[in-house]
């Protein structure tokens, strides 16, 4: 699967080596935002990775809301315990929340069309900096410290017309 290589998991607790996490934002979703170097002083998972670990593990609904609460660092517990909730918490099993959950309608747990969706979207997400906001932020004569460039992202959201491959 696509994401085994990327992740540990122990029951119900994921970790994420900084490794793991660097080599899935280059190779998967060509993002070379510095934030994810392995060495980097403020080093995040991506979260394009933790989106796809939701559809692998939670499923896939037709209106779905991933809002970023926090920086996933190397090695960090996640806790991914089992869930039908339409609202649920991705955090260290304590106090610390990185990514709060939302989704509407059925729930669709197919391995192949999570992979799909995952896919596609990293590939979009990975591009969207240098080829969107970027171009953007030149337009109008702004620009971020090449020194220490920092993109996060607040949400991500979609809705489907149909989970049929």
């Amino acid at each position: 699967m696509l994401l085994d290589e990327f992740h540990h998991a122990e029951g119900n607790i994921v970790r994420i080596s900084a490794l793991q996490a660097s080599r899935f934002a280059k190779e998967i979703a060509d993002d070379f935002n510095p934030i994810h170097n392995p060495d980097a002083q403020r080093f995040c998972v991506p979260g394009d990775l933790l989106f796809s670990l939701v559809l692998a593990k939670y499923g896939i609904s037709p209106k779905m809301s991933f809002i970023f609460k926090g920086m996933v660092g190397d090695n960090d517990p996640l806790d991914f315990s089992p869930t039908d909730a339409p609202a649920f918490d991705i955090s260290n099993g304590a106090d610390k929340v990185y990514l709060r959950v939302e989704r509407e309608g059925e729930v669709l747990k197919n391995p192949a069309l999570a992979e799909i969706l995952s896919r596609n979207y990293v590939a979009f997400s990975g591009h969207n900096y240098p080829y969107t906001i970027q171009p953007l932020l030149t337009s109008q004569n702004v620009m971020l410290n090449p020194e220490r460039p920092l993109v996060i992202y607040e949400r991500m959201l979609f809705e489907l017309a149909t989970l049929d491959l």
